[in-house]
């Protein structure tokens, strides 16, 4: 080994590298671990999948026309008020509702939540 003075202390340096002192490739901690790595694909996935849900939601709460009527119908049917069908019903015309009451048993759900997050 060689010794020089360096600025204001004594530095070593080797004259030599060593193969057992540097970690080959291999030997060395990853960050990237098939654990991590399978979990990190997993919260893409997840995350893609949440903004594509809330996108189409948008465009669908834009641009729908029968929800509203589903929605509607089914508060009226919890609440007890007004007749389901017919012009009577408070939407307006061509918006009526015309299914079975059964079917507004599916939108119970929705009628809980105000229209703009449903």
């Amino acid at each position: 080994m060689n010794s020089y003075r360096g600025i204001g202390r004594f530095v070593t340096a080797r004259s030599h590298i060593d193969a057992n002192v540097r970690p080959s490739l291999a030997e060395r901690p990853s960050f990237c671990t098939p654990v991590s790595s399978k979990l990190l694909l997993r919260a893409l996935i997840a995350a893609l999948v949440l903004v594509v849900t809330v996108l189409l939601s948008y465009v669908a709460s834009r641009r729908s026309v029968d929800f509203p009527v589903y929605h509607y119908s089914a508060r009226k049917m919890l609440s007890g008020t007004g007749p389901l069908y017919g012009p009577g019903s408070g939407i307006g015309w061509p918006q009526v509702y015309r299914y079975p009451p059964l079917f507004l048993v599916l939108f119970i759900p929705f009628a809980l939540l105000p229209l703009r997050l449903a």
